[in-house]
């Protein structure tokens, strides 16, 4: 630990709750960029609607997707020590978030009603 933190944290102006914030802030501009250029070629690989409001919405979705899950894997880094670790227990909650969404989605029938 550097002088500053030190400092900072002995006279207690040092806030927890700075560091995810500034974490993200400081990941967002080489997130957005990983993003955008994903999207740019996946959007016009798969043929879409190629219109500026389309991709930008596209842009925009998985962007806001991709910046919510930072924290998620994040948290599960923070709990486990081993990178390994983390990164598979990380995947199985990950999967199975996708896989009770899809469940869920496609188990509601026209009418509204849950069709197992």
């Amino acid at each position: 630990m550097t002088l500053i933190p030190r400092l900072q944290t002995t006279h207690g102006m040092y806030r927890r709750a700075a560091f995810p914030i500034v974490n993200a802030l400081a990941d967002l501009q080489f997130s957005a960029t990983q993003v955008f250029v994903y999207n740019a070629v996946t959007h016009f690989m798969t043929h879409l609607h190629r219109s500026a409001g389309v991709f930008w919405t596209y842009h925009l979705m998985v962007c806001s997707t991709s910046m919510a899950m930072q924290p998620f894997f994040r948290a599960f880094g923070l709990v486990f020590r081993v990178f390994g670790l983390a990164f598979g227990i990380s995947a199985i909650f990950f999967l199975h978030i996708l896989r009770y969404d899809g469940v869920c989605q496609g188990a509601v029938g026209r009418n509204g009603v849950m069709s197992f």
